[in-house]
């Protein structure tokens, strides 16, 4: 369940365009998901401080947007679980190292679909 302190924190950073699609509980505090991968350790600390304040901290090191929709309550923001959001970094690292194709790499050896050949 989404807490009062955590819950303000989403829609700060939403006002200030940081993208939050999720949020996890782990042992040092709550990591929030931003789209694009990107993931913020807010500590169990700071979630009793102002909102804004914190939400001013993280949203300097956090990817921002000047136009995207959000939930209309922060409390629809999905919760991994720590498990997921380690699945979710792997994912993310491993489309980070994947290399980019080289020029004819796509059409060797393959024959167009539905030619019948």
């Amino acid at each position: 369940m989404l807490t009062g302190g955590l819950a303000a924190l989403i829609a700060s950073l939403w006002r200030r365009g940081v993208p939050v699609i999720g949020w996890a509980e782990l042992e040092p505090g709550v990591a929030l998901l931003v789209e694009g991968g990107s993931i913020a350790l807010v500590p169990r600390a700071r979630l009793g401080e102002r909102a804004d304040l914190v939400a001013d901290d993280l949203m300097f090191t956090l990817p921002r947007r000047s136009v995207f929709e959000t939930p209309v309550d922060p409390e629809q923001v999905p919760r991994f679980t720590a498990r997921e959001l380690a699945w979710l970094q792997f994912v993310r690292w491993l489309g980070a190292r994947r290399p980019e194709p080289q020029a004819g790499d796509l059409d060797r050896g393959w024959l167009p679909a539905g030619t019948g050949v």
